[in-house]
């Protein structure tokens, strides 16, 4: 089949502007590095691709040739994309990802430019050569065909007739080889694929505006799904162009580390849209509202996983520091809750450029490190230089409202709420906010993103009071040194590059210390701690002396009520010797 798709191209009419312009469009189609990454660019060239009389064979095998080569070399693409998205070339390509439509040619992922240069560069020599050579090769056929005896004698023998015709198709075409070596130029444009790629567009405008909600509903289960790792319920996607307002009904997205109950649910989240510019792939929504929601709720059915989680390596910590898990119950739902948060947090937050060789001092790790350690993690076709982005970001979400926010393994309920959420935060004049309160008022936390006038860190500020000592010696499952009583702790800090730093003030309340063979009650003890570390990794650094020095303070209680006690008793008589 092969050898006679190869000889029905010998023998055909191709020009040499049918053959480069098959070669540089299959190279280009082949150094895409996935529908996801330039979805518009993939539609173009193979738009091009029919539209352009090119050899649709020819491109075939040029897109093959090129994809083997992609794969073989994308490290190496993703290394140099760095190298050329953070210098010089970072200004022309930044107006393409800002500008209409080419804001969908995927140019802000790292392997794109480099991708598509060698594969366009790889189809045009590829093109220049295959013509070159098939020119050369059919003007000595034609030579042989007009001057060679030998040769018409050879062809005219029947065994040999059948031999050409069941490999390559036939010795001669509807033309003669002199007519083929002479031929030039022709028709640059298909008519039959002009009228193909209208008649497409005009069926794909009214599909859009007469497109079914299923079919919406079920492109965004697919990518939920993708970023969720397991399976994504959606009853129902509406959008409504008329009230600019879209409106997510029966959300429930299965938690990959326990398939029978919810990472996150909702009965419906309502989005009020402003600002759309698709063609700039850009949005701004006035306001995101969550109906009922709740996190770790039961499912019906369980969910499947749809990709493997990486399971974080192992942190070294110091003589000093022990991971949280030692002081919270239900460590593995922590964990996983931890983990959301961190893919929250690279998605929004910028990441810190430090130079080539400077560390990064929190993460220890300079910016490119951290950047090819995430191009491990999630591929390298995968990671996107947010900085190109400008002027706003591609979602813009003013205020975000969700009311009893319930926890279902603790039934404890919570309020959510945002301002100004961005996927680049930094393009904008103000901060945004998040903020997530207990409904006891116990418990607050507060995170302020980056902005334009502070753009590597995040504020962090936490509050819990009134937290049951004995209630977490029982989750925990471990003894503490503390017995009865409750501990408050409050403090601020910041994220910097995916890493905390947050001092806390621990605060000890009616409680009794248990250590070193003694057993002392304590009414108010502060301790400064450090909560440190990756977001899913954090880890606690308590004072070597905090406990020496609540023995000490509780001694000196003991003492001082011990006094009061029997100073009393001395007054007392003094007093009833006198009476």
């Amino acid at each position: 089949m092969i050898l006679r798709k190869f000889g029905k191209f010998l023998r055909g009419k191709a020009t040499p502007f049918q053959i480069i312009s098959a070669t540089v469009l299959g190279g280009l189609l082949g150094s895409l590095p996935g529908f996801g990454q330039g979805p518009l660019l993939l539609a173009v060239l193979l738009f091009l691709l029919i539209i352009l009389n090119a050899n649709i064979f020819l491109g075939g095998l040029t897109l093959i040739l090129v994809k083997l080569l992609s794969l073989a070399l994308l490290p190496l693409y993703f290394n140099l994309g760095v190298s050329l998205l953070e210098s010089g070339l970072a200004a022309p390509v930044a107006v393409l990802v800002n500008a209409p439509v080419t804001a969908w040619f995927g140019l802000d992922y790292y392997v794109m430019v480099p991708s598509l240069l060698v594969g366009g560069l790889a189809g045009l020599l590829l093109g220049l050569f295959i013509s070159r050579s098939l020119g050369a090769f059919r003007t000595r056929m034609a030579n042989l065909e007009s001057g060679s005896e030998r040769y018409e004698a050879y062809t005219s023998k029947l065994w040999v007739r059948a031999l050409a015709w069941l490999f390559v198709g036939g010795l001669k075409g509807k033309k003669s080889w002199t007519e083929l070596s002479e031929q030039k130029g022709g028709l640059p444009v298909r008519p039959l694929g002009v009228v193909f790629v209208v008649s497409l567009a005009v069926l794909g405008y009214v599909s859009l505006s007469l497109l079914d909600k299923t079919i919406v509903t079920s492109s965004a289960r697919d990518v939920l799904e993708r970023a969720n790792g397991a399976t994504v319920d959606i009853a129902s996607i509406e959008i409504l162009p008329a009230e600019n307002r879209v409106t997510v009904t029966g959300l429930a997205m299965a938690n990959p580390d326990a398939l029978d109950t919810n990472r996150f649910a909702a009965a419906a989240i309502v989005a009020d849209i402003s600002g759309m510019s698709l063609l700039s792939k850009k949005v701004v929504v006035d306001s995101l509202q969550i109906l009922e929601p709740t996190t770790g709720s039961a499912r019906r059915v369980p969910g499947v996983i749809v990709v493997s989680p990486e399971e974080p390596e192992p942190v070294e910590v110091e003589e000093d520091v022990v991971s949280i898990d030692d002081y919270i119950g239900q460590a593995s739902v922590w964990r996983e809750r931890l983990r959301l948060l961190k893919r929250i947090y690279d998605r929004i937050a910028p990441h810190v450029k430090s130079g080539d060789e400077e560390a990064v001092e929190d993460s220890g790790l300079s910016w490119r490190e951290q950047l090819a350690l995430r191009a491990k993690e999630e591929g390298y076709a995968r990671v996107k230089s947010d900085s190109l982005v400008k002027q706003s970001p591609r979602l813009w979400i003013r205020e975000l409202k969700s009311d009893n926010l319930v926890i279902a393994d603790s039934g404890d309920s919570y309020r959510l709420g945002g301002t100004n959420l961005a996927t680049q935060p930094a393009l904008l004049e103000m901060a945004g906010k998040l903020e997530v309160a207990r409904e006891d008022g116990n418990l607050d936390i507060g995170l302020e993103l980056p902005y334009a006038a502070a753009p590597n860190r995040s504020g962090v500020t936490v509050r819990y009071r009134n937290l049951s000592i004995d209630e977490m010696e029982q989750q925990a499952g471990k003894n503490l040194p503390m017995k009865g009583g409750t501990m408050d702790l409050e403090g601020s800090g910041y994220i910097n590059s995916g890493i905390l730093d947050i001092p806390l003030k621990v605060t000890l309340n009616d409680t009794t210390l248990n250590a070193f063979g003694s057993s002392v009650p304590l009414d108010s003890f502060p301790v400064e701690v450090g909560l440190g570390g990756p977001i899913d990794r954090p880890t606690l650094k308590i004072p070597k002396d905090a406990i020496e020095n609540a023995l000490l303070k509780g001694g000196q209680q003991k003492v001082e009520d011990l006094i009061e006690k029997e100073a009393g008793k001395k007054l007392k008589d003094i007093f009833n010797l006198g009476g």
